[in-house]
C-alpha cells in the first residue's frame, strides 16, 4: 500500500517548506507528499497576492484547494493510505469557517497530526493588566457583536470534538513534553497523555544540523544581531487584518538604538533577516550594515549579543547562552497585541525591555557581552525536551506515520 502525507495549509507553497515541512525528507524515505494550499477556500481572495515568492516545491505535488468539494475528494480517495498533517488550525482552536477541514477528516476518518514545534510564549501570556484587556474585550464584542457568536461556536466545536462527533480528533500530537501549548491541545480536546509524540522544536531541528556541519570550533566576532521580524511588510499582516509599522519611524527608531549600542559595546550589529521580508541583501534600509537571510543560527553563533522583539528565533541565542536585549518602540505602545508579545518573552526569559525611543532608557542600557546567560527554564518549555532527543523532528515523524499506516493496512486487511 501506498504511503502518503498530506499538508493541509493555511498559507501558499512557499520555498523554505522544502525544509521547515520535511518535504525533500520525506519523499526520500518512501512517501508521496502532497502540499494542500486551502488558503482560497478558508480565506478567498483575502490572500492572493501576498507571497511572490510562491514555488513549484520539488519532490512533493502542489494541489491548491478552492472548492470544499476538492478537498473532500482528495480525502475520500486517499483517507486510508495518507496521514495528514495540519497547519489550519487545531492546534489551538477552529471556527465554523476552518472547521470544515475537519469535518471532512471525521467523514472519511482520516488520521491527521498536529505539530507543536514552534510554540512561543505570546501563544498564552496573561499580562499583568488582564482586568483591563478584559473590559476592551468587552468593547470589542459590544461593538462587533459577531465576535460573541464567533466566541461560542468555537466553544461548541471544542465540545463536539470531546465527544468525537463532527469534527475529527487530532491522532497524534507533536511537540515538547512540558509545553503549554501541547498540555492546553491534549485538555482542549479531552485526549490522553499517550496521543503525544516528543520532539524539540523546530529551531533546534537547526540547531542539531549547525552542530552536525560543523568540523571545527565556533570563531567569535564582534558582532550583534538583530532578529529582524518584518514588521513593516510582513504579508501575514494583510492576510490576518493587521497593519504594518510605519516603515519610516520604525526604520529611524531601530537604526538610532544601533548606532547607540555599536557605540557603546564596540560591535557591529547585523540584521538577520525575516524569511518573509521585502528586504534584501543588497536593497534595505540598515544603512551600512550586513542585512542577511537564511542564516540566523550561524550569525547567533558567532555573535557576542542579540538585540530582538519577539522573534521566534530568540531560540537560537537561548541555545547558544548569548545575551538578550529585547526592544520595543515608541509605536508598539500602541499596539497591545505587539507589547504583549515582547512583555511575554521579557517575563519567560526574566529580562527587561528597553523603549529604544525613551532617550533615558536608552542611556542607561548597560550589558555584558561576555556573559554566558541561564536560560534552562525557557529552554525545556519551548526549545527541547529535557529527556534528550537526537533525531530530528521528521525522522520521528516519518517512523510514527510508517508505524501508523502499516497498523492502518493491518486492520483493513
Amino acid at each position: 500500500m501506498a504511503k502518503r502525507i498530506a499538508f493541509l495549509s493555511r498559507l501558499p507553497a512557499l520555498e523554505q517548506y522544502s525544509k521547515t515541512l520535511g518535504i525533500d525528507y520525506l519523499s526520500k524515505n518512501g512517501f508521496e507528499v502532497f502540499f494542500l494550499d486551502v488558503s482560497p477556500l478558508i480565506d478567498g481572495s483575502k490572500g492572493q497576492n501576498l507571497y511572490p515568492n510562491q514555488t513549484n516545491l520539488t519532490n512533493c505535488k502542489i494541489i491548491v484547494i478552492r472548492r470544499l468539494v476538492e478537498l473532500e475528494t482528495f480525502v475520500k480517495d486517499r483517507a486510508d493510505s495518507t496521514i495528514f498533517i495540519d497547519f489550519v488550525g487545531a492546534l489551538t482552536e477552529f471556527n465554523l469557517t476552518t472547521g470544515r477541514v475537519y469535518k471532512i477528516l471525521k467523514k472519511y476518518s482520516a488520521k491527521f497530526y498536529i505539530m507543536a514545534n514552534a510554540d512561543i510564549p505570546s501563544a498564552h501570556f496573561i499580562p499583568n493588566d488582564s482586568s483591563s484587556t478584559f473590559i476592551g474585550k468587552v468593547k470589542k464584542v459590544l461593538r462587533n457583536p459577531n465576535l460573541l457568536f464567533e466566541f461560542f461556536a468555537r466553544k461548541l466545536i471544542v465540545v463536539s470534538v470531546k465527544l468525537d462527533i463532527l469534527y475529527q480528533k487530532p491522532y497524534r500530537i507533536f511537540g515538547i513534553k512540558d509545553s503549554s501549548i501541547v498540555d492546553n491541545c491534549v485538555k482542549r480536546y479531552g485526549l490522553s497523555d499517550s496521543v503525544i509524540t516528543q520532539i524539540n522544536s523546530r529551531d533546534y531541528d537547526t540547531y542539531l544540523e549547525f552542530k552536525r556541519g560543523i568540523a571545527q570550533k565556533i570563531t567569535p566576532t564582534e558582532t550583534c544581531v538583530f532578529l529582524d521580524e518584518a514588521h513593516t511588510n510582513h504579508p501575514d499582516w494583510k492576510l490576518f487584518g493587521r497593519t504594518p509599522l510605519k516603515e519610516d519611524e520604525y526604520i529611524s527608531s531601530m537604526n538610532h538604538f544601533f548606532d547607540c549600542v555599536e557605540e557603546k559595546t564596540g560591535l557591529a550589529v547585523v540584521i538577520a533577516g525575516h524569511p518573509k521580508s521585502a528586504f534584501s541583501e543588497g536593497n534595505h534600509p540598515y544603512g551600512d550594515r550586513v542585512f542577511t537571510l537564511d542564516n540566523t543560527v550561524e550569525l547567533v553563533a558567532k555573535s557576542k549579543m542579540v538585540i530582538a522583539h519577539s522573534s521566534t528565533s530568540i531560540n537560537f541565542p537561548v541555545m547558544f547562552a548569548k545575551p538578550i536585549v529585547l526592544v520595543t518602540t515608541r509605536e508598539f505602545k500602541n499596539r497591545i497585541y505587539m507589547m504583549h508579545a515582547v512583555e511575554a518573552f521579557a517575563k519567560a526569559l526574566g529580562l527587561n525591555q528597553i523603549d529604544v525611543d525613551s532617550a533615558d532608557e536608552v542611556k542607561e542600557f548597560d550589558i555584558d557581552i561576555e556573559k554566558r546567560c541561564d536560560y534552562k527554564s525557557y529552554l525545556h518549555t519551548y526549545v527541547k525536551n529535557k529527556d534528550p532527543i537526537n533525531k530530528l523532528t521528521w525522522e520521528i515523524v516519518a517512523d510514527a506515520a510508517s508505524k501508523d499506516l502499516e497498523y492502518q493496512k493491518n486492520i483493513l486487511d
